[in-house]
């Protein structure tokens, strides 16, 4: 009877979980005037590519982070400045049109809600086996995500694209649709600070 309800356990946290494998996936980058969310702000280009449906997010992640309200967000900022230009990732904000503030989470955040339960895999699986498959694929989900985030702190040399992921965890039933998202970015020579708005 307790193997029975260990496996039962098993099995309801796998299902939870998903199959123990991760690939890494690319991400495919157009041209920045190509994508539908796009401004230019004189010598500073930004366009967002928002990943808020299943199918393009699992491409990207593989794995469908829109189901537990996690909403991956493209940056590309080109610099058509003389000189480089610094931005923070605490300065990237979504704003909805009420005033609603929306901060970004860390890839560590969404790793936690997705990582495979090792135990789980070895009482299900085939023992150690299975125990090391769920590790192998939690760290490289860990490192994919990672990777692809925006960094805290990013420099952007004159006539440069740099690119990452914010990751934004939103309240049930919100999406990042019809918001704004603002990204401070500050002039390193002159030090003048500006903010660039993105209608989403």
């Amino acid at each position: 009877m307790l193997n029975r309800v260990v496996f039962l356990l098993a099995l309801v946290m796998i299902l939870g979980t998903g199959c123990a494998t991760h690939k890494v996936k690319d991400v495919p980058v157009k041209k920045l005037s190509d994508y539908s969310c796009y401004t230019c702000d004189n010598d500073i280009e930004v366009a967002i590519d928002v990943y808020a449906e299943t199918e393009k997010t699992k491409q990207a992640f593989y794995a469908d982070l829109n189901s537990k309200q996690f909403y991956p967000i493209h940056i590309l900022l080109k610099n058509n400045t003389n000189g480089r230009l610094f931005v923070l990732r605490d300065g990237i904000v979504l704003n909805d049109p009420v005033g609603t503030e929306f901060k970004h989470t860390r890839s560590a955040a969404m790793y936690e809600d997705f990582e495979h339960n090792k135990m789980a895999y070895a009482l299900l699986g085939f023992g150690i086996f299975s125990y090391m498959s769920a590790e192998d694929a939690n760290n490289k989900m860990k490192a994919d995500w990672s990777e692809k985030e925006f960094p805290d702190e990013m420099i952007i040399n004159s006539g440069r694209v740099n690119s990452g992921f914010a990751y934004l965890k939103l309240p049930e039933g919100v999406r990042p649709e019809g918001k704004t998202l603002s990204i401070d970015v500050e002039d390193m020579e002159s030090h003048e600070r500006r903010t660039v708005v993105v209608q989403l």
